[in-house]
């Protein structure tokens, strides 16, 4: 079964360059990673330091290595210094 997933990130302004640039090496490695069929990031055009991801596995399988993942990891490591918020959500399709 299809997961599909919508994270919200807010960063402090000051930061919003740094995280773009972190964001951006994330989605490379995690197009690299087994039953990744989407994983795209998106940007507030009036607010740069509010960013969107929508991901979309092949399973929640997965989904759960690539929440263990090296680079999630190090994305993790970082989110109290420059994230203000973090939202995740786990969708089911309606239409």
């Amino acid at each position: 079964m299809t997961v599909e997933i919508l994270a919200r990130l807010k960063t402090k302004p000051e930061y919003a360059q740094t995280v773009h640039e972190l964001l951006l090496r994330v989605v490379n490695e995690t197009h690299k990673e087994e039953g990744c069929e989407e994983y795209q990031l998106h940007v507030d055009v009036e607010h740069c330091h509010h960013f969107v991801m929508t991901e979309k596995w092949r399973s929640q399988s997965d989904l759960d290595k690539h929440s263990h993942s090296a680079h999630i990891e190090a994305l993790k490591s970082v989110m109290d210094k420059y994230f203000t918020e973090f939202s995740l959500f786990n969708m089911t399709r309606l239409s």
